[in-house]
């Protein structure tokens, strides 16, 4: 014997799956059910609104976005080459900055500065930069890689700026 989820009467259900006594019971547990599937969906639509509203002013969630987007464009750039440092095929593609985002931040979003590159170089050897310009110097030529080397003025994005480089 079961009890009813609608009218809580005991009943013997005709399959192990049986919730409810009658038809009538079986409508007015479904729209019940449904009551709650349609207030959770509109709490988590709020809860999107909400987030989208914050993220529209957040300059930190934008830099992460727009890197994701920069470094997506250099993988279809370099799809098929060598890591540029070890000129190994790599299994695993990383997107790896010549001059580092934490000591160059001005460079971060700069094509040049950015080839593919395997995982043992980009996070094991912290870059492998002394391969990396080698290869690089090969890849873009001295000039530009004198350029990436030399002193930069200091980049502040603003978050219109972020999104039109995530455009692209």
């Amino acid at each position: 014997m079961k009890k009813c989820k609608t009218c809580a009467v005991k009943f013997s259900p005709s399959n192990s799956m049986q919730k409810v006594c009658s038809p009538g019971c079986a409508i007015a547990y479904a729209r019940s059910d449904n009551g709650k599937k349609n207030a959770a969906l509109a709490r988590k639509q709020e809860t999107a609104v909400k987030k989208k509203a914050f993220r529209a002013n957040d300059k930190s969630w934008h830099t992460k976005q727009t890197q994701i987007a920069v470094n997506k464009r250099v993988r279809e750039r370099d799809a098929g080459l060598a890591c540029i440092s070890c000129q190994k095929s790599p299994k695993a593609v990383y997107a790896g900055h010549y001059k580092s985002v934490g000591a160059h931040p001005e460079l971060r979003f700069n094509m040049d500065n950015i080839h593919v590159q395997c995982y043992s170089c980009n996070a094991m050897l912290s870059g492998n930069p002394a391969e990396y310009r080698k290869h690089l110097i090969n890849k873009i030529g001295l000039e530009r890689v004198e350029w990436l080397d030399g002193p930069h003025e200091a980049a502040k994005y603003t978050i219109d700026e972020l999104i039109a480089i995530r455009k692209g």
